[in-house]
């Protein structure tokens, strides 16, 4: 529900004309909303231990985050630039 939150208000951010900059702060948090619960439970016995495999998963899951985040504000401004 967090995530869902957080993009609607980056949406409203760039509808409001906010500075691009506040895509980062967004994109952060959609990362650790997204990963927390992973890496929680690495600590745990029973799984496996860091690995490339997971590596790959956490940079390309930043990444769409970020890009998600990008994608989001822009359709605040398109929809801005749409209705004057």
């Amino acid at each position: 529900m967090l995530a869902y939150g957080l993009i609607i208000a980056l949406c409203f951010a760039g509808y409001a004309g906010w500075p691009w900059w506040s895509v980062l702060p967004a994109s952060t948090a959609l990362t650790l909303h997204g990963w927390w619960t992973q890496l929680w439970r690495l600590g745990e016995p029973t799984h496996d231990h860091w690995s490339k495999k997971i590596t790959a998963y956490f940079v390309t899951g930043v990444v769409a985050d970020f890009v998600f985040a990008v994608v989001s504000f822009g359709l605040g401004r398109a929809a801005r630039w749409a209705l004057g």
